[in-house]
């Protein structure tokens, strides 16, 4: 049984992936967020002064945090074009292996889908597949075909 675990040699090239930036992004809305909150608070509001600080926080953050849903298909998308990036590299070096795609990179390497099933768990999507030849065969079907 081997397993190779971490980052195997394959290097994502963009510092941030995109599930940092969108975590990052989350966290500056929820501080606007309690800003806000703090603002009416203290002060005596009028109700003009109450809407036109809605219509600039509606500005400032004008989406919703973002659905489970919608997580997982930004990880997704991550993963297909981390995929797509090192697909030749992949079935050069892998043949006949289990690789493990998670956060935007290549987990682990293992012999057998028990090797590998446990590796990044902690995601919201990840790709888990055994690297095969995808030949065309050519010829034709002969189908058993019964004679009266």
């Amino acid at each position: 049984m081997q397993i190779e675990t971490g980052i195997v040699g394959i290097q994502h090239t963009t510092e941030t992936s995109d599930v940092d930036i969108l975590q990052k992004q989350k966290d500056l809305d929820n501080r606007i967020h309690e800003a806000f909150l703090e603002v009416v608070k203290e002060w005596d509001n009028t109700p003009e002064l109450l809407k036109k600080m809605a219509y600039s926080y509606g500005l400032l953050n004008p989406r919703l945090p973002l659905s489970k849903a919608e997580l997982i298909n930004e990880e997704r998308g991550v993963n297909l074009r981390t995929y797509t990036e090192y697909k030749t590299k992949l079935y050069e070096e892998y043949m006949g292996k289990y690789v493990v795609i998670a956060k935007g990179e290549v987990q682990a390497v293992g012999d057998s889908f028990d090797d590998v099933k446990n590796v990044a768990l902690d995601t919201n999507h990840r790709f888990i597949f055994k690297v095969e030849s995808k030949k065309k065969v050519r010829g034709r079907f002969r189908w058993p075909i019964k004679r009266k």
